[in-house]
């Protein structure tokens, strides 16, 4: 068995000593999972969700309160991947128990003001404009994923994601990882700003802040969308796993999104990703 930490949650993982050993061996692990780490099994832990690996014919999925089992072939090679989507899947709901979340986009820090960018599409410019917040003084925090506790950024995947052409293309990969391991982070920094950022190359700069009702839709479907499995499918993306919400976790997360929306300012900025950073920056100044 093996304890996997997410940030402040756990699970163990009970599978056999191969699948454990080519788990923390997989680099998948480290870009899919968030604030992901290893340890020894803690027998004074207390009660711990607990996921079991069995080998089966057929794939399923089947999942309680205290713990998840996965049925599937072990023969199959999609086998690892789909391990550690289904075990991130858990970890949501862990998650939301205590109050912490994951979203789809990147963060960033000047001084003790963070910044969250966020999206549910691809493409729009998160890692861009974080990119370019970086280069200006900003200290990294996340990219791709982010843990939230509505307050505070807990953490997220530490390095920025190069499998998008357009970063390759345009941007000094180097550059971006030397800046990354200048930061200096210290979890719990306080949010201060969301951004929806929709970039475009030499795109005019157009600034939107929106009003508490519209920003709170747009933030309870994204603290919705991990745990009710939107895009989670496994087993070549054939076989969607069923929403592990529940109706006490949807009222919890009703209730911070209005709060969210009502303390924090969230604005869709558009145009050039420099000149979007630049406004972030501005922004920030005056908060």
């Amino acid at each position: 068995m093996l304890q996997i930490n997410s940030a402040k949650q756990k699970i163990i993982l009970d599978a056999s000593e191969r699948i454990i050993n080519d788990f923390v061996k997989l680099d998948f692990v480290k870009e899919y999972i968030p604030c992901i780490s290893f340890s020894a099994i803690n027998d004074n832990i207390g009660n711990v969700f607990t996921f079991n690996l069995i080998d089966d014919k057929e794939v399923g999925f089947i999942f309680s309160e205290k713990g998840a089992v996965l049925k599937y072939p072990h023969k199959e090679l999609g086998l690892m991947n789909d391990l550690v989507t289904v075990i991130d899947y858990c970890f949501e709901y862990i998650r939301n128990i205590e109050d912490i979340h994951c979203v789809h986009g990147s963060s960033s820090a000047f001084g003790n003001k963070g910044v969250v960018l966020i999206g549910a599409a691809s493409g729009i410019g998160k890692s861009t404009v974080n990119y370019h917040l970086i280069k200006n003084g900003f200290t990294f925090v996340s990219d791709e994923k982010t843990l939230i506790d509505g307050k505070n950024i807990i953490g997220g995947n530490t390095k920025i994601s190069f499998n998008k052409d357009l970063i390759k293309k345009n941007h000094d990969q180097e550059l971006i990882n030397t800046l990354i391991k200048r930061s200096n982070f210290i979890a719990d920094i306080p949010i201060k700003l969301f951004v929806q950022p929709v970039t475009n190359k030499n795109g005019d700069l157009y600034i939107d802040k929106w009003e508490p009702l519209k920003a709170e839709f747009h933030v309870y479907e994204e603290l919705s969308r991990k745990i009710r499995g939107i895009s989670r499918r496994i087993y070549k993306f054939t076989y969607p796993l069923n929403s592990i919400d529940t109706q006490s976790l949807a009222d919890a997360r009703s209730i911070k999104a209005k709060r969210i929306s009502t303390e924090i300012p969230f604005y869709a900025i558009y145009g050039d990703p420099e000149d979007v950073a630049g406004e972030i920056v501005n922004i920030l100044r005056n908060l």
